[in-house]
């Protein structure tokens, strides 16, 4: 497989990479290796600077500065951009600890202040219960 890499001295750089392909025990399918760095036929820092270049200035301008016809621009930024938005989309973990309290609100309703902690820190605040206090 060939992946256009960053370009070196301003020359475009490709790279022969062979992937390998290898027989499942369980179910006897072929399978070929995935590599992390590769994003479709061009490296991910490759697709990291067109996606950097189009968020400044037009996927046409970018495509002129890297020598790319403007779709290869346009499907790498938009699969980037995919891959954005599902970081963005990712579940917030659960709680790992939550202490409740009762503390008295105003016009007699019940508040109950909340801490939540999480691995990301991140507290939503407080919850109120409807009825009035007895």
């Amino acid at each position: 497989m060939i992946a256009e890499d960053m370009p070196i001295s301003g020359k475009r750089v490709f790279l022969l990479v062979p992937k390998r392909k290898v027989k499942c025990s369980e179910d006897d399918t072929i399978r070929v290796e995935e590599l992390q760095w590769l994003n479709g036929r061009f490296t991910a820092r490759f697709a990291e600077q067109v996606y950097r270049l189009t968020s400044i200035t037009t996927n046409q301008e970018a495509g002129w500065f890297l020598r790319l016809d403007d779709e290869t621009v346009y499907r790498i930024d938009k699969r980037k951009l995919e891959e954005l938005a599902l970081e963005k989309l990712d579940p917030v973990p659960a709680p790992k600890q939550m202490s409740v309290d009762e503390w008295p609100g105003r016009n007699g309703i019940n508040t109950l202040p909340m801490w939540l902690t999480s691995k990301s820190g991140k507290s939503p605040g407080t919850a109120r219960v409807g009825e009035k206090r007895p």
